[in-house]
């Protein structure tokens, strides 16, 4: 029994005892049995008053067992109970010491930590290594750019060099000065040179030479850059050997596409000889030298052709049209193909040279075609020879 309540049971008891004392003490004073009573039902009434304080108090106090831990307060925010952490103790079930509540994180807090570990596996890639320095650039530089390594052939209207592009990777470059004999034929290579130079600056095409650079030296004279074709000239290759009939149809048909290119933007060459077409060391061709260019028609200025390529009209009229670029080709071919300067080769004579050196019919009519001095019996355009080389 609890000792509060054995209190209670106490107080019960002598409530009971006062009302019936009370009772018998009102009766032999003579009060009658209503005043004894009344007082016996006053001492009850207090009685179940103070009861009633006690068992209020009694609920607010915990119970204490003697022996047992009191037990601890409702867990706080984040803690928990589990009912398999009660056992049996001597002297009834009690609770197991839990573990201290661990602190949880913030759930950003645990989403951003995710991430940093997963991202952190992943290593960036390295980073590439920085280029080395450009080398030091020699002093005496042309024009503060092209060193100077060697001085090539020269032409009849310009000096010719090979340079190295420091602007440009060192590339290898060819610069061409016009030469200044004399004052007259200084300012006709100027003209030409800077015709040429307003000319390739537009021009883009596989076989024709690409334009660089133009600029003034201390001589006040320009000076025209151009790539550098690390091959030689037709004439120069085939002085001593002719070349084979499938490799001399190749290189014309790269020289018919160039020549259609230039016909299309309203140019004729108007000097095309082995001279001044360059096989490089694949075998493409590029055409160079356009110092003679000029739209189609008559023209007051000379033209200084190699011997054995004189184109006819042009040489005795000063015209020129897409059909005067068609004889140099057809001379082109016949140089290749014989060794030879076509000159002035009369009708008929081409088929039975050409044929007597194994040369196809059909390439030899071709030739003979484009050889004809009259230039209505030759091909038209570039276009035209082409297929009726290679039979397309």
């Amino acid at each position: 029994m609890n000792k509060n309540n054995s209190g209670a049971e106490i107080l019960y008891v002598v409530c009971f005892v006062l009302c019936i004392l009370f009772f018998i003490l009102a009766w032999i004073a003579g009060s009658g049995y209503a005043v004894a009573f009344y007082i016996s039902l006053a001492v009850g009434l207090v009685a179940l008053l103070v009861d009633n304080i006690s068992r209020k108090k009694e609920a607010s106090i915990p119970e204490k067992h003697p022996g047992r831990p009191t037990p601890q307060a409702p867990p706080k925010h984040g803690a928990y109970y589990h009912p398999a952490s009660r056992h049996e103790q001597p002297g009834g079930p009690m609770l197991s010491p839990l573990p201290p509540p661990q602190q949880t994180s913030h759930p950003d807090t645990v989403l951003a930590e995710y991430y940093k570990r997963k991202y952190a596996e992943v290593k960036p890639p390295p980073s590439p290594p920085s280029p080395p320095p450009p080398p030091p650039r020699p002093k005496g530089l042309i024009n503060n750019r092209y060193e100077f390594i060697k001085k090539l052939k020269g032409g009849g209207m310009a000096e010719i060099s090979l340079a190295k592009d420091w602007d440009n990777g060192q590339k290898q470059v060819v610069i061409k000065r016009p030469r200044n004999d004399t004052d007259h034929a200084t300012k006709l290579n100027v003209d030409k040179l800077h015709q040429e130079a307003d000319y390739l600056r537009k021009t883009n095409h596989p076989n024709i030479v690409k334009f660089i650079d133009l600029f003034q030296d201390a001589d006040h004279l320009p000076n025209l850059v151009e790539d550098y074709v690390n091959g030689g000239d037709l004439l120069s290759k085939f002085k001593f050997a002719a070349a084979d009939e499938q490799t001399a149809i190749t290189w014309a048909v790269q020289i018919l596409n160039a020549l259609e290119y230039i016909h299309n933007s309203g140019f004729i060459h108007r000097d095309l000889n082995p001279g001044n077409i360059m096989a490089n060391q694949n075998s493409d061709i590029t055409l160079i030298d356009f110092g003679t260019v000029k739209n189609s028609g008559f023209s007051s200025d000379t033209v200084f052709f190699k011997p054995g390529f004189v184109i006819p009209e042009v040489a005795a009229k000063g015209y020129a049209d897409t059909r005067s670029d068609i004889y140099g080709v057809g001379g082109t071919l016949y140089y290749l193909l014989t060794c030879d300067r076509p000159g002035f080769i009369k009708d008929g004579d081409v088929v039975t040279i050409l044929t007597a050196k194994g040369i196809s019919l059909r390439t030899s009519k071709c030739v003979d075609q484009a050889l004809q001095l009259d230039p209505n019996f030759r091909f038209q355009k570039a276009e035209v020879m082409r297929r009726a080389l290679t039979g397309g």
